[in-house]
């Protein structure tokens, strides 16, 4: 099997990020799993990240920052922007097309009699576990999918749970309140386990406090339990405080200094205090292409939580800016009045446009 055949293969399943609709179990995945080994039960020590904001960045901090102690590093994330081997990486390499073919290879028998079962996003998972555990690495990161209750990512018994800012974005299915939605990404939570978190709304820390509670897991809440000060920004990243440390990312945006701080946190919790995480690179979340003769800005904010920290960044790392031009495309189903709204405190020139998938929004 070819990597274009696979490709075809495996996106002809069932692909919730390009049509409406959730999983309503996650038995039937781990009956998937039993047939290929129950990899998930051989992957070495863990983290989950989950939220509604951040988790991909967070993710590119922790992975950068078990790196620089010394470990092979598996992590797992999506959506994926050209290729389906990006969401698979160990030590930030893709995994090879071949790697990615053989699996589908191996994983289509199961599939095939499965159909209408399983996802997409399932099989990628799957195709994540078997790599890790057959190539060793020391450490894997996983980025929850959507919601966590009910997300593959679910099985995965991790060492420490990383949780980012939650705000409204699927609310169709994960529901139309702060607490619902809370519920469903703190259902992640396990035994005993560090959880560490971004500040939150106060009715979704309640939810995330109640859970912690219940597990026995201990919390850590990014300016609450520890200090946390933005120092310093620009378009080469951001230093901040976080208790007694200074931590420094990279990555531009006002919010990565977050993302920095709460991964600080939690490699600090699992006894590697990493301040400094550099070279980092993420494609789409403000990634800033071009900065002359004007600037040229690609981000994926696709809520107005999102669209507002976008905002402040663009406001703090472009004060000299004159007109602000927009291309903007959207999802059917997401929050487009309220991402708009936000945006306009740019007073932009908006340019409408539509993604060639089945989801895409009408201009």
């Amino acid at each position: 099997m070819t990597y274009r055949e696979a490709e075809a293969f495996l996106f002809s399943l069932i692909d919730f990020e390009k049509r409406k609709g959730f999983v309503r179990s996650l038995e039937p995945f781990r009956a998937f799993l039993e047939e290929l080994g129950n990899p998930h039960r051989k992957l070495p020590p863990s983290i989950l990240v989950v939220g509604t904001k951040g988790k991909g960045s967070t993710v590119v901090h922790l992975v950068r920052g078990l790196m620089d102690q010394g470990f092979r590093v598996g992590s797992f994330s999506s959506p994926h922007l050209v290729r389906g081997t990006e969401r698979i990486r160990i030590n930030e390499s893709e995994i090879p097309p071949e790697r990615f073919a053989g699996y589908v290879a191996r994983m289509k028998p199961v599939l095939h009699g499965r159909r209408g079962y399983r996802t997409v996003f399932e099989a990628l998972t799957a195709m994540a576990f078997l790599y890790f555990v057959e190539e060793g690495v020391d450490w894997a990161v996983f980025e929850a999918g959507l919601g966590g209750r009910l997300d593959a990512t679910n099985v995965v018994d991790q060492r420490c749970t990383v949780i980012t800012r939650i705000g409204f974005d699927h609310t169709d299915i994960l529901g139309d309140t702060m607490a619902q939605i809370a519920r469903e990404k703190a259902a992640v939570i396990k035994s005993a386990q560090p959880v560490i978190s971004t500040p939150q709304d106060p009715e979704a820390l309640a939810v995330i406090e109640r859970r912690a509670e219940e597990k026995g897991a201990p919390l850590t809440v990014l300016g609450r339990d520890v200090p946390f000060a933005l120092l310093s920004a620009d378009l080469r990243g951001s230093r901040s405080r976080v208790g007694d440390a200074v931590v420094e990312t990279t990555l531009p945006g006002l919010f990565q200094a977050e993302n920095a701080a709460v991964a600080h946190l939690a490699l600090s919790a699992l006894g590697y205090p990493v301040r400094s995480f550099r070279d980092l690179s993420l494609e789409g979340r403000f990634e800033v292409v071009q900065k002359e003769p004007l600037a040229l800005v690609l981000d994926g904010a696709h809520n107005p939580t999102a669209a507002r920290a976008l905002v402040r960044s663009i406001q703090a790392l472009f004060p000299d800016r004159k007109q602000v031009h927009i291309v903007f495309g959207v999802s059917r189903g997401k929050d487009i009045r309220g991402i708009l709204k936000a945006l306009q405190e740019l007073s932009p020139r908006f340019y409408f446009t539509r993604a060639q998938v089945i989801r895409a929004e009408k201009p």
